[in-house]
């Protein structure tokens, strides 16, 4: 089966599983750098949820060889805002690969804040997740749908194109990613535990 521009998406972002700030240092870390610096620029000690997305998708655009309409950003709602002016379909329906958008504001948090990150699949009113600024790290968890704001549908940016050939397996804990590529995750993960 080959992948679609969704399934890529959650690839990509597995690759960072485990990447973590370091404990003195809030919103930095070797890692945390490494996606901070992507686009260029010098890493701040700012949030980085927004920016873990940008590279992801920024990423998987580059696998697909398609445009990316998405500036990189910094802030949540200038990603909402940035996806809505490229006419990417935002909704309340989650599907594998959308962007989920939380708008803390809206739920007693600083106005103007947010989060973002990759919604894995759907399982009754929870969604599986890849988030970035996680826990201070990359990690997969659940989210309550009613906790969303809006689902960014950047899974559509490679149209009907699908790229190699994978299928999804569990790595444990409810988490399932490409199997094709699940030998290059554990391995990655391994080394983020210091195994190698």
């Amino acid at each position: 089966m080959s992948s679609t521009f969704g399934e890529r998406l959650i690839y990509n972002a597995s690759q960072w599983n485990g990447c973590k700030e370091d404990k003195n240092t809030p919103n930095r870390s070797k890692c945390v750098d490494k996606i901070k610096s992507y686009f260029g620029g010098e890493p701040t000690p700012d949030p980085w949820c927004a920016e873990f997305v940008s590279m992801i998708v920024d990423e998987t655009c580059k696998d697909f060889a398609v445009q990316n309409p998405l500036p990189a950003t910094k802030s949540t709602h200038l990603f909402l805002a940035n996806a809505k002016k490229s006419n990417i379909a935002v909704n309340k329906i989650a599907t594998q690969g959308a962007v989920f958008f939380i708008d803390w504001g809206k739920r007693g948090g600083t106005k103007g804040t947010g989060h973002v990150g990759f919604t894995n699949y759907v399982e009754g009113s929870k969604i599986n997740t890849i988030e970035g600024n996680f826990g201070d790290s990359v990690n997969f968890g659940w989210r309550s749908l009613d906790q969303i704001d809006a689902f960014i549908h950047v899974e559509t940016l490679g149209g009907e194109k699908t790229i190699g050939s994978f299928n999804l397996a569990s790595v444990g804990n409810g988490v399932k990613v490409a199997t094709g590529l699940v030998a290059g995750y554990l391995v990655w993960n391994q080394f983020l535990k210091g195994k190698f």
